[in-house]
């Protein structure tokens, strides 16, 4: 009889367990960690196509595979703060900032820009400059830009968190000159 009791307890025990990982695979569910492992980062190809992607992902708030395509060597930042979303977005309002949101990212930029340009900083950094324009009509254009950092590896390419870009060099300092004489002082005095 105990016997009897026994098989039947295991059987009820095999049983369950066979149905729980049914369920989990039925349902979609994945039985991994959230948390990805280094070896499972993620790179992008160039970076033009990056800023369509980190586009897509900021707008999904889709923060545990943004976090995926940052470089956090040599930093103190904790991987948990990009998938909690803590890294990317403010909740508060700065007292002046711009009416379209652009505030509430605080990394890389915000999705509603757009690619513009891109240019070496060092041999395996690039800047990416994001820019926007909002049509504000009566032939009034209103125009934004932002840039953030890129490291280029064998794999491909990733963010640098923004504490930690690559600053360019004095010789890479775009200068804006104007054709206005009055407006710039002489220099040769």
């Amino acid at each position: 009889m105990p016997d009897t009791h026994f098989r039947i307890i295991r059987t009820l025990l095999a049983s369950t367990i066979i149905l729980v990982v049914l369920g989990v695979i039925v349902s979609g569910c994945s039985m991994t960690p959230a948390v990805q492992p280094e070896e499972k980062m993620a790179y992008f190809e160039d970076p033009q196509q990056a800023v369509d992607s980190i586009r897509t992902m900021l707008s999904a708030n889709a923060w545990a595979e943004l976090s995926r395509y940052y470089d956090l060597t040599g930093t103190d930042i904790k991987r948990k703060s990009l998938i909690s979303g803590d890294f990317f977005v403010r909740e508060k309002r700065p007292e002046v900032s711009h009416p379209a949101g652009f505030w509430r990212y605080k990394q890389p930029f915000s999705p509603q820009f757009s690619y513009l340009a891109q240019h070496p900083l060092a041999d395996d950094i690039v800047e990416v400059t994001v820019h926007i324009e909002i049509d504000e009509g009566g032939g009034m254009v209103q125009r934004g830009m932002d840039s953030f950092q890129l490291r280029k590896s064998t794999n491909g390419y990733q963010l640098l968190p923004k504490k930690i870009q690559v600053p360019p060099s004095a010789s890479e300092i775009p200068v804006s000159m104007s054709s206005s004489s009055e407006m710039l002082p002489d220099l040769k005095k």
